[in-house]
């Protein structure tokens, strides 16, 4: 039966919703929407939940004036469907009537709509202001339906385009679109057979200057290679506002792709916290290009990828990466901030999950920071590091405070006691050792300290000498030009 907007308006108080709905849940759903009386959510499926009050779609449920109250509500903020039924005039009367609606914020569809249906959506997209989050899956994008959706809303916060057989032609089609939600702030393209040719349209947009809110990116199971990511990370590297990015099932990046991560770990505009490789072979190779690209970032706080393919050789490098013992110049200039990379299980050997637990335990305990001697705050992970790998402290540059030394390590290591755990031998130990040190050294300090103030006064004697001798030949020489021959 066709009915119009007219139809539902003159009947939508006394219509009878035992016979237009088919269960009571359903008919509960219609009556608080008819009501607008502050119901927020809906979701329509198939399945039956007892312990949720979804819209269960069955035969008996006219869809039509489920739209049409969809559409008139003013409460609802998140509308989901999981299922259509497969009769066209039920699903066009759903889409025609919630088509209409101004108060949804939240949109998420995981069913294929048709190409009538999606019209409405895409004129849904188009008026609907207060849209800010958009979930399409499974819908069979294409390139025609991505062409009405780059018609659609321009107030999208949080875009999530997922297995929809968009490919390069398809995202080529909304890219214009997608190019004006510069306030997007959450964009996922996975599964959509996007490749080369899509990576490089996307290299201008996730650029500070289109995307500067853009933080989640969302990559995984395409067809991206290593042309594709370099040209991403050429964008990327230009961006400091992202900070999770999500490549997993790319197989076809190799460790040469991987190279190109460099230039955005030691971007300057680097916020990135998060990187998920899941799924693309990552073995040694893959390891040191990555722990490599990883010197003096300080950004990344988990990177996550399958490691059955990394022996000790891969493992090794990540353990230099966090905690490089070769000098303590060179452990204080270690990662201190990775607190998560590739399977956990394999921390063990390599003593990672030691350095992890020392990048993040300051931040779990909430320990306060301490400072030295020139009010400098020091790092906390450092002090672990330096102290636990370096048991035999050079401290010679202490040696120039003299007979202040013995305060000022013992208060150097007093202040570092919070940060050690029980690998670290005590502190009583060290400050032993600290005083054998200088039990050694102090004659010798003592004897410099003598000598070095002798030398000191001679150097000022032959200094005054010389002045006088300076002095006595201007004299000589005044006085042989007054002396007659």
């Amino acid at each position: 039966m066709n009915r119009d907007e007219k139809y539902y308006d003159s009947h939508a108080q006394d219509v009878d919703l035992e016979k237009i709905a088919s269960s009571g849940d359903n008919r509960e759903l219609l009556r608080m929407l008819r009501n607008d009386s502050g119901w927020d959510s809906l979701h329509i499926t198939d399945v039956y939940d007892p312990e949720v009050l979804d819209f269960v779609v069955r035969i008996r449920d006219d869809l039509g004036w489920l739209g049409y109250f969809v559409g008139k509500s003013t409460c609802l903020n998140s509308f989901t469907v999981d299922y259509l039924p497969e009769e066209r005039e039920r699903t066009s009367a759903l889409f025609g009537g919630f088509s209409r609606n101004r108060s949804i914020s939240e949109l998420c569809i995981t069913t294929d709509v048709g190409d009538d249906n999606f019209i409405d959506l895409g004129c849904f997209l188009r008026d609907n202001s207060r849209l800010g989050q958009l979930e399409l899956r499974n819908v069979d994008l294409g390139i025609e339906r991505a062409h009405t959706f780059a018609l659609g809303s321009t107030s999208i916060r949080k875009l999530h385009f997922g297995d929809n057989n968009l490919g390069d032609d398809g995202f080529a089609s909304i890219a214009a679109a997608l190019r004006k939600q510069t306030q997007l702030e959450r964009l996922s393209l996975r599964d959509n057979s996007l490749g080369t040719t899509s990576c490089k349209a996307l290299e201008p947009m996730v650029m500070v200057s289109i995307f500067p809110r853009l933080s989640y990116l969302d990559l995984s199971y395409n067809i991206i290679d290593d042309t594709g990511l370099e040209a991403l990370v050429g964008g990327l590297s230009k961006s400091n506002s992202l900070e999770e990015l999500k490549l997993s099932g790319n197989r076809l990046i190799t460790v040469e792709g991987l190279r190109s991560f460099s230039t955005l770990f030691r971007s300057e505009s680097c916020s990135l916290k998060s990187l998920t490789l899941e799924e693309m072979n990552i073995g040694d190779d893959e390891a040191e290009v990555l722990a490599n690209g990883l010197t003096g970032n300080k950004s990344l706080r988990g990177i996550y990828f399958s490691t059955n393919t990394i022996t000790d050789r891969g493992w090794s490098v990540f353990s230099r990466l966090l905690c490089d013992t070769s000098s303590i110049s060179n452990t204080y200039l270690s990662n201190h901030t990775l607190e998560f990379i590739g399977d956990h299980r394999q921390w063990n050997e390599w003593g990672i999950s030691r350095y992890i637990k020392w990048n993040k335990g300051p931040r779990q305990h909430n320990l306060l920071p301490w400072y030295d001697r020139d009010r400098r705050i020091v790092p906390k992970p450092q002090i672990s590091k330096i102290l636990f790998c370096h048991r035999d402290l050079d401290l010679e540059p202490f040696f120039r405070y003299k007979l202040k030394f013995l305060p000022v390590v013992f208060g150097w290591l007093q202040r570092a006691e919070p940060y050690l755990d029980f690998h670290h031998p005590g502190i009583e130990c060290r400050k032993v050792a600290a005083m054998y040190k200088f039990m050694r050294v102090m004659p010798q300090l003592v004897a410099d300290g003598y000598w070095a103030h002798v030398l000191k006064e001679t150097l000022e004697k032959k200094r005054k000498l010389l002045l006088e001798l300076d002095a006595l030949d201007e004299t000589e020489k005044s006085a042989r030009k007054r002396v007659k021959h």
